[in-house]
Formats: C-alpha cells, structure tokens, sequence
C-alpha cells in the first residue's frame, strides 16, 4: 500500500446526530443550549469531536472494548489501570460512594484531576512564597509549639497514632510536589510571622489557591489544610472567615461522603470530618449563626476500629458527639424568633448533666502546670472542657437577666454562673506559659473568656448587693491581669476586653443608664440602684456609633469594693448586627477615624478588634 495514501473518512450512519465518543460509548449525545460541548462530555471531561472529523486509527477496535464503563469492567484476569484523583484518595466504600464521586468514577478522567501543568505550578507559587528552607526552619522551631494541638485536633475523637513533628513534615512538604502539603507549610509558615500582615497575605493566598480549588481541596492532606487554616483564623481572631471555611468545608466532606458511617480504615477520615463538623459549631454557636449540618443526616455517631469497647475511647468519642449535638441544639434555639424556652434549655442541660456525669474519675480536674509538663492531650482534653462549659453557658444565657418573672429562672441563673466560673478557669489555665511559652495561643478562646468573665461578674453580684467570693474575685484579677499583659504585648482585642471588664467592675456613678453592647454576645446594661434597690432600668436600643478607645491606661480593679450598679444582660448574639445590613447604614462610615466605608467592608476578613468597633455604641471604654 502506498505510504502517502491516506485512509478515506468513515461515513457516520444517516440520522445520526451524537458526537464521536458518545457514539463508540453507545449513549444519547445531549447538548444543551449555548456550549459547544455534549452534556456527557463535559461531565467526563474528555473533548466532544463531531463523527465527521473522526479519522479511525488502527486501535479504534481496542479502545472501543476498554474498560472504560464501570458496568462493563476489566476483561477477567486484567487490572484497568487508573490514574489516582482526590476523590480516590478517600477510598470511600463503595456501598456508600456519594453521587459525585460515582460519577467521577465512570470516566476515564476526572474534572476535578489537575491537570499536568496545574499541579507544579501552584507547588512553585507556594514555594516562591516561602524564604530559603533553612529560614522556615529555624521560624517553625522558635514558634511551633502550636502543631501537636493541631494534629490533636485532626484526631479529636481517636487520639491514636503518633504525632509527626513539625520540622520533619516541614523537611518533606518544602520539597513536595503536594500542592496541599505546601499549602499546610504556608500557613504553618504564616503562624511564626510576626507581622501579621504579611501573615495574612500567605493565609489568603492558600485560601485562594488551594481550598477554593476542589482537585486539591478534595484531598485528604487538602482537607487537613483547610482544618488549619480554619483554625488559624479562630486562633487569630476571625471568627467569620473560620466559620466561612468551616462552611467551605463542610460542603467538600459531604461531596466526598465523610458524614457517612464508615467501618474498616476509615480513621483518618473520620478523625478530619469531625474537625470539621466540631469546628462548625463551635464558630456557629459563638457568632450566633446556623450550623451547617443537620445531624438527622447522621446515620450512626462516629466510631472506629481501634476503639475497645467501654474504653476510654469509646466514652471520649461519644462524649465529644452528645456535646456537639447539644450545641447545635442550642444554636437552633437561639436562632428562634420567639422568646427562648425555659423548658428545652432544661432539657438540654439534663443531656450536659448526662454527659457530665459519665466522665471517668478525675476527668473535670484542673491540672497542675509544671515545667516540662510533655502530656499531649493536656491542651486537647482542656478545649474539650472548654467547649462543654461553653455549651453550657449558652444554654442558660437567656435567662441571666436580673429582672426575669419567674422564680424559677434562678436556677438557670446559678447555672449559667457556674458554667462560666468553670469555663474562665480552663480559659485561664489556657493561657498560662509552660516554659516561656502559651499552653494555647488563640484570640477568639480569650474573647469566650472574657465573655465568661462579664457573665461571672453580672451573675455574682448583678441582682443583688452581696459581696462577690473570694473565688471569683480572684478568677476576675488573673483575668484582668491575663488581659492587660497581651493588651501590653500589642493585642488590641485584649486591650478592650481589659477596658470593658474594667468599666463593668467599676461604672461610674452619675445615675444615668449606659449600655455596652458585646459582639456577638448581647447588651449589658448598667444603671444606679435607687436606695440600694433591687429594680431595674427599662433597657433602651442602642445606636451603632461610636468606637472603642485602646489606647487607655490600664489599672486593675477592686471587685469586692461596695458598689451600687444594677446589672443586666440582654444575649442577641450575632442578631444586633442585622441593623447593620440594612438601608440606614449604606454608604455610611463606621469606625472613629472616618476611614472606612461599609460599602467596601469586607466582613469576613474583620477580626474581633474591629467588630467591636462596629458593635459598640453609647459608651467609650477608656
């Protein structure tokens, strides 16, 4: 045969409109209004070619008897190899394989797979991001102590396996070709920086690059950097942006099937959705904003492998689940309309007071710090704790207020300030120094203590002129002192919670009523006791106007001087921001210097420090 002649064209069968690889699949070619492609093309990614510009190759045959179709399978004795994909990676069982992921599976290749440039170049960004290797290096060792809670928190239900060290996860990810572990190097990296600028800018490029990208995200060293990152804007004092990756990754994990009960090795996975999914509530439940998953979806609470039955495990597994029910639980409650049940907030607690009482012997004891105190489970078991009085305290947080009708709310009084005493002691034990350095260092975990605070101040002596124990004055001068030396360190967000706390401790007596309204917590108002009385002032609405003054001298406080201040607490949690969102504040300026328009406020990236300043109103903390 002739070299030059080529091999006329095969003509397709008349009346047949599907497009060349739909038609050697043998399935109905659709296409859908204004794209090029067949929708079944684009589902598996592969290029939609008409039949009259297909020249048939001698391997045409072949092809068309590849195991391309799950129904159809490898011939018998015949492995088809597959290239591996994030979806892959989590080895979901295949009973319980969601649909994305099914459908994934069908196609010779993913949409979600990067491609073969994709892949080194975001590995080469991240790199191009980070000093010389010996430079991140010495940063991790001088302000790493931080990573074993972390990978604590990716095995918040288990606590099995041994904990990699930070440098030798460094030593492999700098040289990775894992665009999520680079991604976890970046934000380990951004941590030990001390401007937070430029902290913010590595924190926001991984962000962007690497947990909006769904072929890396969906990994599993990609959803553990989302579990990082997340973290390090609680840890930092966003709440919003962690409670929006939390979202963000609440919506991979169920693509990929992580909510689902899983039995044989599945640990890893399940150790990373209830990050997650606990990491959810807890943002949640502090800003005041719904949950993102129903635990109706559940269909059993987590368990795994290495769990023996009636062992600590198991109960700490179940433990953490019932707390994290219960939060969202109350979450729901307080999202209501109508007035807060007195009865459900029983009910909830009665769960609490279950699983309270289930801990083994010497679980809710306070620890003695000591240096070179090397027990890795001190911090988590601590924000388990932390966790379950914050719970609590929200539980019965609605009914603090001093002039509630019923006698009975009393009880929901004396246990909201319980809860609170017990959760500012683990607050501060959180934040004492073993050997030079923070047990944890997280700014939202102060603001909860400081939240804790003004609820152990108000609920102490807030109704009546008795004098405050020893106890909590004394919980109140470490949490003022605690305050004032971050405050000194630079943190604005202590230095207000230092000021407000100052000012609830100490109004000022010029009989007139002052209000200071808390983000995400509520308004506390302040008023002079007539005659020693026990009455209190009618509360009036606040106007967001002002700003907080941090540049006060800070003092400490006499808690136990006489005083004669009423208390009140009105809880509205993140509700006293919707006035914020409405037509009376558009284009309106709202902080003091008069520098930024709300127009062009980006509401997720604000931390503590500055929605306080759109949360304060009537009073200046100086």
């Amino acid at each position: 045969m002739d070299a030059g002649f080529e091999r006329p064209q095969k003509r397709m069968r008349k009346g047949t409109k599907s497009c060349a690889e739909c038609r050697r699949r043998k399935i109905r070619c659709n296409y859908l209004p204004g794209f090029e492609d067949c929708s079944q093309c684009s589902v598996r990614g592969s290029k939609c070619t008409s039949q009259g510009l297909v020249v048939p190759d001698d391997d045409d045959e072949e092809e068309q008897a590849s195991p391309v179709l799950v129904s159809t399978g490898p011939a018998v004795g015949e492995s088809a190899p597959r290239k591996s994909t994030g979806i892959d990676d989590l080895d979901i069982t295949t009973g319980l394989r969601p649909p994305l992921a099914s459908m994934l599976d069908r196609g010779k290749t993913s949409s979600l797979e990067p491609n073969a440039a994709q892949k080194p170049s975001l590995c080469e960004t991240f790199r191009s991001n980070l000093p010389v290797y010996d430079t991140v290096i010495t940063a991790l060792a001088k302000n790493g102590a931080w990573w074993e809670s972390f990978r604590q928190k990716t095995r918040a239900v288990t606590q099995a396996g041994l904990i990699e060290p930070l440098l030798t996860f460094a030593a492999q990810a700098y040289t990775s070709s894992s665009p999520a572990k680079l991604g976890i190097l970046v934000v380990a990296y951004g941590r030990c920086l001390v401007p937070e600028a430029e902290a913010h800018r590595l924190f926001r490029l991984v962000d962007d690059l690497a947990i909006s990208d769904m072929a890396v995200a969906s990994s599993l060293d990609g959803m553990e950097c989302l579990v990082l990152l997340a973290k390090t804007y609680t840890d930092i004092g966003q709440p919003r942006r962690a409670w929006l990756t939390w979202r963000k990754g609440l919506a991979i994990a169920q693509l990929l099937g992580l909510h689902r009960s899983v039995s044989g090795p599945a640990d890893r996975r399940q150790r990373i959705w209830m990050a997650i999914y606990h990491g959810d509530r807890f943002t949640s439940l502090l800003l005041g904003l719904p949950h993102g998953f129903s635990d109706s979806h559940l269909i059993d609470p987590p368990s795994t492998s290495e769990t023996i039955p009636g062992s600590f495990e198991q109960w700490i597994t179940k433990f953490i689940h019932d707390c994290a029910v219960v939060a969202g639980r109350v979450i729901e409650s307080i999202l209501l309309p109508a007035k807060p049940s007195f009865a459900t907030a029983m009910q909830l607690d009665e769960k609490l007071e279950a699983a309270f009482n289930s801990a083994p012997p010497g679980w809710w004891d306070l620890p003695e710090l000591a240096p070179g105190n090397t027990d890795n489970f001190l911090v988590e078991k601590l924000l388990i704790h932390f966790f379950f009085f914050h719970v609590r305290l929200y539980i019965h947080l609605p009914f603090l207020k001093s002039d509630t009708p019923s006698p009975s709310y009393s009880v929901s009084r004396a246990a909201c300030t319980e809860a609170a005493r017990s959760l500012l002691q683990r607050a501060i034990v959180l934040r004492a120094r073993v050997n030079g350095i923070y047990l944890f260092d997280c700014k939202t975990s102060d603001f909860v203590g400081f939240t804790a605070a003004v609820v152990l101040l108000i609920g102490a002596r807030g109704s009546g002129g008795q004098s405050m124990s020893l106890q909590d004055e004394q919980l109140l001068r470490q949490a003022e002192s605690i305050f004032q030396e971050l405050a000194n360190g630079g943190c604005r967000i202590a230095s207000q919670c230092h000021n407000a706390l100052s000012l609830l401790s100490h109004p000022p007596q010029d009989k007139r009523l002052q209000e200071i309204v808390i983000p995400y917590f509520g308004i506390v108002s302040l008023a002079e006791r007539p005659n020693m009385a026990r009455q209190q002032q009618p509360s009036q609405t606040p106007k967001f106007a002002s700003t907080v003054s941090s540049g006060a001298t800070l003092t400490s406080t006499d808690y136990n001087e006489p005083y004669n201040t009423e208390y009140s607490v009105d809880y509205s949690g993140y509700q006293g921001q919707n006035d914020l969102l409405g037509g009376d504040w558009a284009g309106e300026e709202l902080t003091g210097d008069h520098s930024m328009d709300f127009q062009v406020v980006d509401l997720a990236s604000l931390d503590i420090d500055q929605d306080w300043a759109l949360f304060l109103t009537t009073v200046d903390v100086e």
